[in-house]
């Protein structure tokens, strides 16, 4: 692995966790409000 190949690799991998942090607790979020509203209903 030549230095070039891992400096380019690094921040990509880092926005990949941290898209996907942001899109799980997105979801975590939505879950949780559609849920409340479901109880509401009932």
């Amino acid at each position: 692995m030549n230095p070039n190949f891992q400096a380019a690799i690094i921040p990509v991998l880092a926005t990949i966790i941290l898209v996907g942090t942001i899109a799980t607790f997105i979801l975590a979020v939505g879950a949780y409000f559609l849920h409340k509203k479901r109880e509401k209903k009932f």
